[in-house]
């Protein structure tokens, strides 16, 4: 068992738009000062019972699973009542996203490889070989997952102070005012539950309001414990909630700061300590955090589940001009805007250096590459659009590795219920950098083929000027078990720049480290192409768009 002391700000901003009847806890939020419809989860999510693997990983949570946690606490009656229970869920990334890949024979836009690092290299295999799902539906459930699971754990902080409030001889503020709990009611509010244990050192909240509208600010500051797939961990919290109603819409905004001291961001270190002896770059030996035994199933970033590093990518593209720094501090920010049957959603989640100020005083993410504290690997943003019941919708889900990584990897999916039957429909490719404003983030550019290869896209200054108007592309159907299976789909390209395999370099070939996938073409084959992807245009006229941003307030 693995255990790590972190310390963290975690802030939840809730803005309840809607003082009257709106669906989703409109009604419920108006009457408590908290909206428990501030939850989500992946489309690709099943119930959290569903756990496969050597390694335990499974699903996360469904939406309904959370609803219901937080509308358990909101609608409580007594101070017991305000406690919960929560286990960080492992979201290993599946096999068939990314594997690390052998080059073999000629490569024939450079020399000087004989393999290509993971993460880079797209939907690889048709299906998750350990879950059996589409590879599309795996890899983002993977990811939206893990941040889906940090704003579920700040809401509930959030909501079990406002239970706290409503059930004590405190009460919610009246407007102008702050409540503050003394000793006592820290005490008194403080619980274990099951593995759970929430010890609060201070806690306020005040009442405002704009425009007319209420606002409720839930600020929290203590020590939170929680289950893990590996054990027991404790994390130092600061949260704050924020809560408005209007009357038309819901809006949450889910925002924190996670310092985890004892990790090791490869940006973040000096990159002159000198070589060492695992050969990356100066990191140093073991225990660093970093690279010690490949620990399955990115083998960079310590034992999953550590509950903070993340699916690979792992920031691990150039090195950051930042000086050497101790531990990551994880931030994040979720908003959300809730109708009766429409949910808008916006996540954003970055490693920085530095243990504290990557939120600004609105608690956005900063996308700041500068100085010691600014932005240094595994930017990810999330533009949703959907219906918050079954999940039908637009998904814009964009990545980076690294600040210097200069383009991002992208998923655009499209679930639609027709006639009972769920079919999601995803394309993967490459995008712009996640600071580059000239276009929404999640929008595809192309499909690069040769990322990291000989002659590839890092060795070029627009790393974009190597991408092809192609996309990856599965059409997928989910059972009534929730598995999602492949229905059809264009994923297979060559390694080269081209994407396309010639008879003209007949004795190059590549496969996968665990081999038997989808797009290997090993020394055996006799194939002159093993192209097989979908034309950009394609994507363009589908209807597919990069849903809206969530405002807030």
């Amino acid at each position: 068992m693995r255990t790590e002391i972190v310390r963290a700000m975690i802030v939840v901003l809730v803005c309840s738009c809607s003082a009257g009847s709106s669906g989703g806890g409109a009604a419920g939020g108006a009457k408590t000062g908290y909206s428990g419809a501030a939850a989500f989860s992946s489309p690709f999510s099943k119930p959290s019972t569903q756990a496969f693997g050597a390694n335990g990983r499974n699903y996360g949570q469904s939406y309904a699973e959370r609803k219901a946690q937080l509308d358990a606490i909101l609608s409580a009656t007594t101070v017991a009542g305000c406690g919960f229970s929560l286990t960080l869920p492992n979201m290993g990334p599946p096999d068939c996203y990314g594997p690390n890949i052998n080059l073999g024979g000629t490569h024939p836009d450079g020399s000087g490889q004989s393999s290509l690092p993971g993460g880079d290299t797209g939907l690889w295999n048709s299906t998750d070989g350990t879950g059996g799902d589409a590879c599309s539906a795996a890899e983002l459930n993977g990811l939206i997952e893990q941040y889906a699971s940090y704003a579920q754990l700040t809401n509930l902080v959030g909501a079990s102070l406002n239970c706290y409030e409503r059930n004590s001889d405190l009460g919610l503020p009246a407007a102008g005012s702050t409540t503050t709990l003394d000793s006592s009611h820290l005490t008194a509010w403080g619980f274990t539950k099951g593995t759970t244990t929430l010890s609060a050192t201070a806690a306020t909240v005040t009442a405002s309001s704009a425009n007319g509208n209420s606002i409720y600010t839930y600020n929290v500051t203590g020590t939170f414990t929680l289950a893990t797939m590996a054990g027991t961990e404790a994390y130092p919290v600061h949260t704050v909630v924020q809560y408005l109603s209007d009357g038309t819409i819901e809006k949450v905004v889910t925002a924190y700061e996670i310092y985890n001291a004892s990790a090791q961001a490869f940006n973040c270190r000096d990159m002159n300590i000198g070589p060492a002896p695992d050969g990356m770059m100066g990191m140093g030996p073991p225990p660093d955090g970093m690279m010690g035994p490949p620990h399955p199933p990115d083998g960079m970033m310590g034992p999953p589940p550590d509950g903070f590093l993340g699916p690979p990518p792992d920031g691990m593209g150039p090195p950051m001009p930042h000086a050497a720094e101790t531990g990551v501090l994880l931030a994040g920010r979720i908003t959300y805007n809730i109708a009766s049957d429409r949910m808008t959603l916006e996540l954003d989640h970055a490693e920085y250096c530095g243990s504290s100020g990557a939120l600004d005083s609105s608690y956005a993410v900063s996308r700041s590459t500068g100085g010691t504290h600014g932005w240094a690997g595994n930017f990810n943003h999330g533009q949703f659009s959907f219906d918050p019941m079954t999940l039908d919708g637009n998904y814009a889900y964009a990545w980076q590795a690294g600040a210097m990584d200069g383009a991002s990897r992208v998923f655009n999916v499209s679930i639609a219920t027709d006639h009972a039957v769920q079919t999601g429909t995803s394309y993967f490719g490459f995008g712009k950098s996640v600071d580059d404003t000239t276009a929404p983030i999640g929008t595809i550019q192309g499909m690069v083929c040769n990322w990291a290869g000989p002659g590839g896209a890092i060795q070029h200054q627009d790393h974009l000027s190597t991408a092809k108007p192609y996309v990856q592309s599965q059409t997928m159907t989910r059972g009534d078990a929730g598995q999602w299976t492949v229905a059809s789909e264009k994923i297979t390209y060559a390694v080269v720049n081209s994407c396309n395999y010639s008879s003209s370099f007949a004795a190059f070939n590549y496969s996968s480290q665990m081999g038997g996938m989808t797009n290997d073409r090993p020394a055996s084959s006799t194939s002159t192409s093993n192209f097989n992807l979908l034309p950009i245009a394609t994507l363009r006229s589908s209807g597919f768009t990069v849903p809206s941003e969530a405002s807030f307030p």
